[in-house]
């Protein structure tokens, strides 16, 4: 391999051999691998795609997950016509991680019990047919404190 090559190794990360790819792309499940760095305000965050789904015989997803295997709360859901797609889109603070199954060479990679819980999900996901859900990110946490609600002041119309 040349140098070049190694670098978008080391940038994207081993990619599937082109008749899986083609194969995918014949049968419309649509997945984007790629992370990229946006700074806003004073953070640098990183924004990735949760993307995938499935036909009866192949799939194929692209989820992240916290560090320690926990979600990832998703910034925006995407509501899409088309099954097997984009899911939904992140942006996250610190690092992410995307567990995966197999090592470069095809054997069996070791997953600690951290991220089964993501790995089961990873799962669901690569075998959901004509999937439009997300699956490892979740939605945002609502934090409400108890003084934010003393401060709302409900009216009710006078009928």
């Amino acid at each position: 391999m040349t140098s070049q090559q190694l670098e978008l190794i080391a940038r994207r990360g081993l990619t599937l051999p082109e008749p899986t790819l083609t194969r995918l792309r014949s049968v419309g499940i649509w997945c984007e691998a790629n992370l990229t760095v946006q700074r806003r305000d004073q953070d640098w965050l990183i924004r990735g795609q949760e993307s995938g789904g499935a036909v009866n015989d192949i799939g194929r997803y692209v989820g992240f997950c916290k560090e320690d295997g926990s979600a990832l709360s998703w910034l925006q859901p995407v509501k899409n016509f088309m099954p097997n797609g984009l899911h939904a889109i992140l942006l996250a603070k610190g690092p992410i991680v995307a567990p995966q199954f197999f090592r470069s060479n095809g054997s069996e990679a070791r997953v600690t019990h951290l991220y089964q819980q993501a790995i089961f999900k990873m799962t669901e996901d690569v075998t959901c047919t004509q999937c439009k859900h997300q699956h490892l990110l979740e939605p945002p946490s609502l934090e409400v404190s108890v003084a934010d609600l003393e401060s709302v002041k409900v009216s009710a119309p006078v009928a």
